[in-house]
């Protein structure tokens, strides 16, 4: 656990899928708001990650 993260928030790019998709996942379990940018679209990862996390995206 990484008690600093809670309630930060962070910006992740390419996030829907891959490394950014498991980062996104680790910064929300440990407590931080996540915005997912990806130009696939994010938000099946968005829905999966609940409240700490919303879509940004072009």
């Amino acid at each position: 656990m990484y008690p600093g993260l809670a309630h930060r928030r962070a910006l992740v790019t390419d996030g829907a899928t891959g490394i950014g998709a498991a980062i996104a996942c680790r910064l929300a379990d440990e407590g931080a708001y996540v915005a997912v940018l990806d130009v696939a679209g994010a938000a099946p990862l968005v829905a999966e990650l609940g409240e700490r996390a919303f879509p940004l995206s072009r």
